[in-house]
């Protein structure tokens, strides 16, 4: 059986509407992703490391909760990363990082081929991490696993972009799936959807999809470049959209039991079917201040 490699960072998020509390939630980018996942029946594990502090402790319990393996979590003696969500009128988030006050060492999983792995966000650009990371996607990719990367670029990173874009475009070029937002693009490219994708191809053969809110998602391989609509959502949180979206995508990818060799060559309707899904997901997430699929409305799409 097949299994999926979440590789990112744990983070408690506490949610502010109007400037007051009003949920918090246990979070970060690749962890909400691994959870839908979990609730949808995909053996998922979480790769990463775990304050054993309270608010680390409920991190691990809620993961096992939802059938996600913490096999390859290290915890280590510190603090666990907060992160403040300070929600607009638009329901759009603004956050503030307080990072965790500890450090292990990371340990990688063995993956197979047709293994799905996902990384990505501030994780993915850790001086700390990164001859370690590289050595693992590069085994990775000899190992014909597929490998996803969401860049998840905030607009607080913008003054370092210099330094990180070196590193982004690397992980850009070792990976078979690029997932990301119009403002991801544009902040790290100064383009559009579509420029970024020519920009993209000169280095790396990755098939693109970006979101764009509202104004819907786009597809771009080589052989197909199609924007898809997407229906009208008032939303209450829009923080798990992104992750619930790429859950969708690699459940769908997952379902068929796909190698990454197919994923350029695969026909339009299959394309339509991901957003589908993905959208599905997306918006789900976005009518409450969840970061992940409900127990219930995944109980529809598990894998049994």
């Amino acid at each position: 059986m097949n299994q999926v490699f979440a590789l990112g960072e744990a983070t408690y998020d506490i949610l502010f509407v109007n400037e007051k509390p009003v949920e918090a939630r246990i979070g970060g980018s690749v962890l909400n992703t691994s959870v839908s996942l979990g609730r949808l029946g995909i053996p998922v594990h979480f790769v990463g490391t775990i304050a054993n502090d309270r608010i680390g402790k409920m991190t691990m319990k809620f993961l096992e909760e939802n059938k996600v393996s913490v096999s390859y979590v290290q915890t280590f003696e510190g603090n666990s990363r907060i992160a403040l969500a300070f929600l607009d009128e638009n329901h759009n988030s603004e956050y503030s990082f307080y990072p965790a006050t500890g450090k292990t060492a990371h340990r990688f999983p063995a993956v197979k081929e047709n293994d799905i792995v996902l990384f990505g966000s501030s994780y993915a650009l850790r001086d700390d991490l990164r001859s370690d990371l590289l050595n693992f996607l590069h085994q990775a990719a000899e190992q014909q696993a597929m490998i996803l990367y969401d860049p998840n670029f905030r607009k607080s990173q913008l003054p370092m972009l210099h330094a990180l874009k070196p590193k982004i475009e690397e992980n850009i070029s070792l990976c078979h799936l690029l997932k990301g937002s119009d403002e991801d693009f544009l902040s790290i490219f100064g383009c559009s959807p579509q420029q970024t994708f020519s920009l993209v191809q000169k280095f790396s053969r990755a098939v693109m999809i970006c979101t764009a809110a509202e104004k819907g998602v786009y597809v771009l391989t080589e052989k197909i470049q199609k924007h898809y609509e997407v229906p009208p959502v008032s939303p209450v949180s829009t923080i798990g959209a992104g992750d619930t979206f790429t859950a969708g995508i690699i459940y769908t990818l997952y379902k068929h039991h796909l190698s990454p060799l197919q994923l350029q060559s695969l026909p339009e309707p299959f394309w339509d079917n991901v957003v589908d899904t993905a959208v599905k997901f997306a918006q789900h997430v976005c009518l409450s201040y969840e970061n992940y699929l409900s127990v219930d409305f995944a109980s529809a799409f598990r894998i049994r």
